[in-house]
């Protein structure tokens, strides 16, 4: 667990709240699109892994890893699907819900579109310490949200 002392003894990259766009070469898009793509595979993979390991239909699977990763569903086939990116936020939940490795998680995050994991950035300095001391989902959701000032728990439908 981090410690808010911890927190205040780092110094960390500005969070960057605006939306920015960029201009690339199509050579750089090939290169993100093949990461995108070995990104949703290595998923899938995770999963379907996971559903063999535990004797799960599709079904059970999806409630056991939307509960595991505080997720929705909803927003996994969608990742997986390739009809939305794949934001940090999930990547971090994904990761601590299915209890991946740290180099499980650093090859993941190398795959994103906004790259591997720095402890100068402070979601991925919680990450890190969340991995590091084997700390559950609701832990590093309420770290992450206190720290940051940024919502990344799962949205109740019924409010």
């Amino acid at each position: 667990m981090v410690t808010e002392k911890e927190i205040k003894s780092k110094s960390f990259r500005p969070l960057d709240t605006n939306k920015v766009s960029y201009r690339v070469t199509p050579q750089s898009m090939g290169r993100f699109s093949e990461n995108q793509n070995e990104l949703w595979k290595k998923l899938r993979n995770y999963l379907e892994d996971y559903k063999e390991e535990n004797n799960l239909s599709w079904f059970e699977t999806a409630g056991e890893v939307e509960e595991r990763c505080k997720h929705s569903w909803d927003g996994f086939k969608k990742y997986l699907s390739n009809r939305k990116g794949l934001s940090r936020a999930m990547l971090y939940k994904f990761c601590i819900g299915m209890e991946l490795s740290l180099e499980e998680s650093k090859e993941l995050f190398a795959m994103s579109r906004e790259g591997g994991l720095s402890d100068d950035n402070m979601g991925d300095y919680i990450f890190l310490c969340a991995i590091r001391d084997g700390d559950d989902i609701d832990s590093f959701i309420s770290q992450y949200e206190e720290y940051t000032g940024k919502k990344i728990s799962k949205r109740n439908r019924s409010e």
